[in-house]
């Protein structure tokens, strides 16, 4: 069944947003969506001053129509006030890190509530350093 609802929306806590995003994602085809998110944190938890977060992903989708396995890869666009992010020390305020998607996603095709849970893991090249990670996503499909 092709999905008639191409368009998602989602919230992510954790993932490739750090400690959360905002995500805008468009299935491309079937099973090829690309997505953009957006998170701003004042100092809490792990970041001392604003930390902001830019994620870019692209994802394959394999499975049944509502649940998929989702294997994917992006980048995501860190600025921090904090010499440390996350375990990475940052000597700029600006740098971006590799990122992967492996996971569960729940989607009806005609839209509706989405869900995801995956391993996102970061590795900053500018440091040689990785950093286990992971989200949960909740939104809807339009």
């Amino acid at each position: 069944m092709r999905p008639t609802k191409k368009n998602h929306f989602y919230l992510e806590l954790g993932g490739n947003g750090g400690l959360y995003s905002f995500n805008y994602e468009r299935l491309i085809t079937d099973n090829f969506t690309l997505r953009a998110g957006f998170g701003i944190t004042p100092g809490i938890l792990f970041v001392d001053g604003t930390f902001l977060a830019i994620p870019l992903t692209a994802s394959y989708l394999a499975g049944s129509d509502a649940h998929k396995f989702e294997a994917g890869f992006g980048t995501t666009f860190f600025t921090v006030q904090d010499p440390e992010v996350f375990g990475f020390p940052v000597e700029v305020n600006s740098f971006f890190a590799l990122t992967g998607i492996i996971g569960y996603r729940y989607f009806k095709p005609r839209g509706g509530f989405t869900f995801r849970i995956c391993f996102t893991p970061f590795y900053n090249t500018g440091e040689n350093e990785f950093a286990p990670s992971g989200g949960l996503s909740f939104g809807l499909g339009f």
